[in-house]
């Protein structure tokens, strides 16, 4: 269970399954996860960036690196495979610190990092599962997503394949 802040200021729970684990602590088979991480300019309204962290970090604290393999990246106007799969809490979290927004938002170029990550040499143990987590946090107002444009169309349109 982890628990999130939105920008109004409640706290939320939200509760995440990985197929394959027993919250209860029963030990199911290993997972490959790359936390992928929006740092794209949009991170910068509110404390979106700060609340990315948190829960990245947040995650990492909360699973059994005896069972995980833990790989990072991150997208903007690019993309960036930051740290390869692997078990060292302190160094995937004082990586995920280095993280700042910026940049439009290339998403594309992030799934195609995780998922190559996931297929690479260090992903190949006998039946994992792997998973991709998508650190995005968009502003939602009466159960829709928000523009941060307001809905009007920005003056700099995107590259093919980019959003803002």
């Amino acid at each position: 269970t982890f628990f999130l802040r939105v920008p109004n200021g409640d706290v939320t729970e939200a509760r995440m399954e990985l197929q394959g684990f027993n919250i209860e602590g029963e030990k199911g088979l290993p997972r490959d996860v790359v936390i992928l991480t929006d740092t794209s300019g949009s991170m910068l309204d509110y404390s979106k960036m700060v609340d990315a962290k948190i829960a990245a970090k947040s995650f990492i604290d909360n699973v059994d690196m005896n069972y995980f393999q833990i790989g990072l990246a991150h997208y903007s106007t690019g993309a960036t495979l930051d740290r390869v799969l692997m078990t060292d809490v302190n160094l995937l979290k004082s990586t995920i610190d280095t993280y700042y927004a910026s940049g439009w938002t290339n998403m594309g170029a992030g799934l195609n990092l995780a998922i190559n990550e996931l297929r690479s040499i260090r992903a190949q143990r006998p039946e994992t599962k792997k998973y991709i987590l998508l650190m995005k946090i968009v502003d939602v107002l009466q159960g829709r997503a928000q523009s941060p444009t307001g809905g009007k169309s920005p003056r700099v349109t995107p590259k093919a394949g980019q959003t803002r």
